[in-house]
């Protein structure tokens, strides 16, 4: 089957792929353009008062390599006691950047900004003064709401994002929202105004199905990341969300789907094996055969012929996607290629042909970014 075109709709590139003359970045830019992925938005954070990537650099890479580059330029909710302080003297900073980028052909949104009260209660947690679930996992942020603490981070986060919802209708930016247990505060922030629904999208969407399905009646765009393949929120999300309100993104080098499909053929293989008669001496070599073999067959149906090449010690190697992700390591790295594994997952919720999916996908993500 013909690749339709698709666009990652929100990454992010690691130091490491700039490396050693970004030859990391040159190689999955042509993984991308061998998978008809044509584009991707790339969040560059401006945290610290300046872009973290050279954005003419990293243009004349991509055009290179046959790929279309946006840029969103992105500053990450304080969620730090350090921030508390240094919060509004690198937020102008960041705003005189902004402001300054806001006309380069590149860029294309301001984002990831948004909420994150996630990570305040883990700073809670490891202050004493909430208790970690039994689990281990930090508690909800109900659990912090009363603490002067959370409230200060909360005061906070609300002020910076009141100012980056107004700079974008400012900029006449479409605005990409970060936004981690903090949807009802959001929601609430962006019905003051001034920025138009349809201006925003919502990166890896927190919230649940019912939440997504008032984000697409009011207009907006909900994001949903190639980890769906592993994550059920996702799923319930995708399912139940009108595919002209849905844009897929991956979030690089987060929110991998291998990790998943890794799982899904190996419960497959395991399910296989036990339904043959294979010596107990045998079983493990049995199943981690028919995982190679389902874990391939996955790979090859939305990304054939798909190959890792690189240098290490001066040498040059060349590995088969298979041979790649058998590296634990390899299969939690994500990349825009993995894409498509996302359109594929929604394709299946919603019972739709895979080509008119992927055709909505990226009409969407050209049409909100202007691509």
């Amino acid at each position: 089957m013909t690749q339709l075109p698709l666009i990652d709709c929100h990454c992010h590139l690691e130091r490491r792929q700039l490396a050693h003359g970004a030859g990391a970045l040159r190689a999955m830019l042509d993984r991308c353009r061998q998978q008809q992925v044509q584009a991707m938005v790339v969040s560059v954070d401006c945290s610290a008062g300046r872009p973290e990537h050279d954005i003419d650099a990293l243009g004349a890479i991509f055009d290179a390599h046959g790929v279309q580059l946006g840029v969103s330029l992105g500053f990450m909710p304080p969620t730090r006691s350090q921030d508390l302080a240094s919060a509004p003297e690198r937020q102008e900073a960041a705003v005189a950047v902004f402001r300054s980028l806001a006309g380069h052909p590149r860029v294309v949104g301001l984002g990831e900004v948004g909420l994150d009260y996630y990570w305040p209660v883990v700073a809670l947690v490891n202050e004493g003064q909430l208790q970690a679930l039994p689990s281990g996992d930090p508690p909800p942020p109900t659990a912090a709401w009363d603490l002067p603490d959370f409230q200060r981070y909360r005061g906070l986060q609300l002020r910076v994002f009141r100012r980056w919802i107004a700079l974008a209708h400012e900029l006449e930016l479409p605005l990409v929202i970060h936004e981690r247990l903090a949807h009802a505060d959001t929601v609430e922030l962006l019905a003051e105004g001034p920025l138009a629904a349809s201006r925003v999208m919502f990166h890896c969407f927190g919230a649940g199905p019912q939440e997504a399905q008032a984000a697409a009646a009011r207009g907006s765009i909900v994001s949903i990341p190639s980890s769906i393949v592993v994550r059920e929120r996702y799923r319930e999300v995708a399912a139940a969300t009108p595919l002209e309100a849905m844009v897929i993104e991956t979030d690089s080098p987060y929110h991998s789907p291998i990790v998943g499909l890794w799982k899904r053929a190996r419960q497959a293989a395991l399910d296989q094996v036990a339904l043959q008669d294979v010596p107990k001496k045998r079983r493990e070599q049995a199943v981690n055969q028919a995982r190679d073999l389902n874990l391939n067959t996955a790979l090859e149906l939305d990304l054939p012929g798909l190959v890792f090449e690189g240098q290490r010690d001066g040498a040059p190697w060349r590995l088969t996607a298979l041979e790649h992700l058998r590296s634990s390591k390899a299969r939690y790295l994500n990349e825009p290629t993995f894409v498509r594994f996302a359109a594929r997952e929604i394709a299946e919720l919603q019972g739709l042909d895979l080509a008119r999916v992927q055709g909505s996908l990226t009409r969407q993500a050209r049409a909100f970014f202007g691509l």
